[in-house]
């Protein structure tokens, strides 16, 4: 199967898997997903409870961060736009870097596998990265999995409409990881393991597509 092939079973999964709900993810690299920016508007302090001091300060921190993915997705030219093949997962992937003056201010990374794929999008403030959305596909066969091959081996055929959607929204300031939601507004506990190893995780990721953005031709 082609990269190409991949990419049209992502959109009419991804379709498919909206249907019936508010989010209506999109294939292309601009605009973002709408649950991205649906979530981001959501992602706030505790509906109807008091908010604590630690609650508010981040709400302040998230502000600019909101404010900033807002306008990236809301641009329509860009100082210039170069694209990477990935090669980090079986089926290849594509990363678009999306600059404003001489550095990049948004990148978009898809990756491609047999079992599902992957989304993830990355947003920059002053120069550092301040908010990491990522969509995980969860396929519920390999896309090589036809009827046939189902009936030759039992269990279901690969159906697009069966794929599952997960959502990481990450929220940086200062270079460190904040915040961190996952669904609909679902931190992971506990937070305070779990933040240093996910910023790692992110920064790491993050640092190999600028690796790869810099590497010679």
């Amino acid at each position: 199967m082609t990269l190409h092939l991949l990419r049209g079973l992502s959109l009419l999964a991804l379709l498919t898997t909206a249907c019936g709900s508010e989010k209506q993810p999109e294939v292309k690299a601009t605009p973002p997903p709408a649950s991205a920016a649906t979530a981001l508007r959501q992602d706030s302090v505790r509906q109807g409870s008091p908010a604590t001091n630690d609650e508010l300060s981040h709400e302040l921190q998230l502000q600019p961060i909101r404010a900033n993915f807002q306008s990236l997705n809301a641009r329509k030219q860009w100082s210039r736009v170069v694209k990477r093949e990935l090669s980090r997962s079986t089926e290849g992937g594509e990363a678009v870097f999306y600059y404003e003056g001489a550095v990049p201010v948004k990148i978009v990374a898809r990756d491609y596998g047999e079992t599902g794929q992957w989304l993830t999008e990355y947003y920059l403030l002053d120069g550092q990265l301040s908010f990491v959305y990522e969509q995980k596909t969860s396929y519920n066969r390999p896309f090589y999995y036809d009827s046939a091959t189902a009936r030759q081996n039992g269990g279901p055929a690969f159906d697009p409409a069966q794929s599952t959607v997960e959502e990481t929204r990450s929220y940086f300031a200062d270079g460190q990881l904040i915040r961190q939601l996952r669904g609909k507004g679902v931190e992971p506990k506990p937070a305070s393991e779990m933040l240093p190893l996910e910023q790692k995780r992110l920064l790491t990721d993050y640092n190999e597509l600028l690796s790869i953005l810099h590497a010679p031709d």
